[in-house]
């Protein structure tokens, strides 16, 4: 008898492991299991022509606005953006700001010197997002070049 049960127990094991093979070679979520949630950038554009002057006094602060998009079924509960620039006088700059991760968009904020501009950049964004019965993290990166505005090479 106990024979027998033990035999319809592996056979069911073996059955089950059949079916779950082609939810798990679709790439299909099996329920109940949860990822992190996946950070697409979309679009980064630097507005060097909306530039203020520094509040300190000390150069500009650039907006720079940045699209994304996330897929999942975990939640996102922070999002922090970094972004590092490579500048037309040799220097980098980089601003770090959190983002209000139920948005798509946001700006930063990225402080230059006068008469210099960021060519090079890369956007780094990192979330924590949790979902019942765990947590994780979610990173995406994005690297480009920024078009060199029309008075790049004024000098004042």
């Amino acid at each position: 008898m106990i024979r027998k049960l033990t035999q319809v127990a592996l056979v069911a094991m073996f059955a089950l492991s059949f079916l779950a093979l082609p939810a798990m070679a679709q790439g299909k979520k099996v329920k109940g299991v949860k990822e992190p949630v996946e950070i697409t950038i979309v679009n980064v554009t630097k507005k060097d022509a909306m530039a203020k002057p520094s509040p300190d006094g000390a150069g500009r602060i650039i907006p720079v606005d940045v699209q994304w998009k996330t897929a999942g079924d975990a939640r996102l509960i922070n999002l922090e953006a970094v972004l590092k620039c490579s500048n037309t006088d040799g220097t980098t700059s980089e601003v770090k700001m959190m983002l209000n991760e139920k948005m798509t968009s946001g700006t930063l904020m990225l402080k230059m010197p006068n008469d210099v501009f960021a060519r090079e950049y890369t956007l780094t964004l990192m979330g924590k997002c949790v979902w019942e019965g765990g947590q994780g993290t979610s990173k995406a990166s994005k690297s480009g070049v920024f078009p060199m505005p029309a008075n790049a090479g004024a000098k004042k």
